[in-house]
């Protein structure tokens, strides 16, 4: 009997969460509309595994309260990673998938060597 298997050389993954962070007192976000405070953040991280290689798209709405009670949505990798909340880059390393270890400048589309 053979205990040993191989890994698949392919395999896709997708993790979606919705976080709710209006209760954490993060600052407001810029939007053309105005300044608005956080509500939640929707991640969602779609991998695929070739070999030692994962390329990765990442999709993030931010659902934030204007001052006059509308709802923005913002899309924070539109923005330079210069110009996104530093609360962000945090939450988005950590909620990534096991394994992932994206960088603090992460991009809509990448890639990550495992």
């Amino acid at each position: 009997m053979n205990d040993r298997f191989d890994l698949p050389s392919e395999s896709s993954q997708r993790a979606t969460v919705s976080l709710p962070i209006g209760h954490l007192g993060y600052g407001p976000v810029i939007t053309p509309e105005g300044p608005a405070t956080p509500e939640t953040l929707r991640l969602q991280y779609d991998g695929h595994v070739t070999g030692r290689q994962l390329s990765y798209t990442l999709s993030t709405t931010l659902y934030a309260r204007l001052p006059n009670g509308e709802t923005a949505y913002v899309e924070l990798l539109d923005r330079p990673a210069g110009e996104r909340p530093a609360w962000f880059t945090t939450l988005l390393q950590r909620v990534q998938p096991y394994g992932w270890s994206l960088p603090a400048d992460a991009r809509k589309v990448g890639t990550i060597h495992l």
